[in-house]
C-alpha cells in the first residue's frame, strides 16, 4: 500500500508551507507577508488534491491567485491578523461554500472570490477596499450585510447590497438587490455571475453603469 507524500516549502521571507496529501490540508506558517516572486504558488501543482487551507495567525496577506482554481478546497480558515487578500486568490474554487472575513481585513481586491461556492457574504467594519468583483461568485450572493460601524460600506438597510456611502455608489450587488434612490453608480462587474437573478429595478437616478455590470447574468 503506497503511503501518500507530505510537501513544504517557503512562500515568503518568514512563511513555511506543508501539503499533506492523505487529509488534503494545506497549512501556511510563520509571520508576515506571503509572496511568490511572481512565480505560481508553490502548491499549484496539488492544486486539485487541496481540500482544506488553515493559514496561521501571524500572516498578514494572501498573495495573488494563491489558491486560483483549488477546485476541490471546500474549506479555509483565515486567520484574524489577515489585513489583505489578493486578487484571484480564491478564485475558481468552485466547491468553496463558506467563507467568513475576519475582523482585521482591510482589502479584498479584484476577482478574490470570483466563482466560488458560497451564498451569503459579512463585511466586517475593518473592510474599507473592495476591488472589482471581489465577491463576484457563481450563481450571486443571497444575503449579504454590512456592520455598522463600517466606515466605507453599508447594506442600503439590508437592501442586500454592499454600498460605497461617499460616492453613492453599488460596489456589490446579489439576488434579489434593492437599489436604494440614493445610489447612482452601478461599479465594474457590481452583478457579475448572478446567473440566478431573473430581473432588476433599475430607478432614474442612476447616471452610470459600470463595466462587466451585469457580465454573464445569463437569466
Amino acid at each position: 500500500i503506497g503511503v501518500k507524500a507530505a510537501y513544504s516549502g517557503k512562500c515568503g521571507d518568514n512563511l513555511t508551507w506543508t501539503f499533506q496529501e492523505s487529509t488534503g490540508v494545506l497549512k501556511i506558517s510563520g509571520t508576515g507577508i506571503m509572496s511568490f516572486s511572481g512565480e505560481p504558488a508553490p502548491w499549484s501543482d496539488y492544486s486539485s488534491k487541496i481540500l482544506k487551507v488553515e493559514i496561521g495567525d501571524d500572516i498578514t496577506n494572501i498573495e495573488h491567485g494563491a489558491f486560483q482554481d483549488c477546485i476541490n478546497l471546500t474549506s479555509v480558515s483565515l486567520s484574524n491578523g489577515i489585513i489583505n487578500i489578493g486578487g484571484y486568490a480564491f478564485s475558481g474554487c468552485i466547491n468553496l461554500s463558506e467563507v467568513e472575513l475576519p475582523q482585521s481585513i482591510k482589502k479584498v481586491d479584484e476577482f478574490a472570490f470570483g466563482n466560488c461556492a458560497f451564498r451569503n457574504l459579512h463585511v466586517p467594519a475593518s473592510l474599507t477596499e473592495i476591488g472589482d468583483g471581489a465577491f463576484a461568485v457563481a450563481c450571486g450572493l443571497l444575503h449579504i450585510s454590512v456592520d455598522e460601524n463600517n466606515p466605507v460600506y453599508d447594506d442600503g438597510g439590508y437592501s442586500n447590497g454592499i454600498f460605497e456611502t461617499t460616492t453613492n455608489t453599488l460596489v456589490t450587488g446579489g439576488i434579489n438587490t434593492i437599489i436604494p434612490e440614493t445610489i447612482t453608480i452601478i461599479g465594474n462587474n457590481a452583478f457579475q455571475n448572478c446567473t440566478d437573478m431573473t430581473s432588476i429595478d433599475l430607478h432614474n437616478n442612476i447616471t452610470q453603469i459600470g463595466k462587466g455590470a451585469f457580465g454573464y447574468c445569463s437569466n
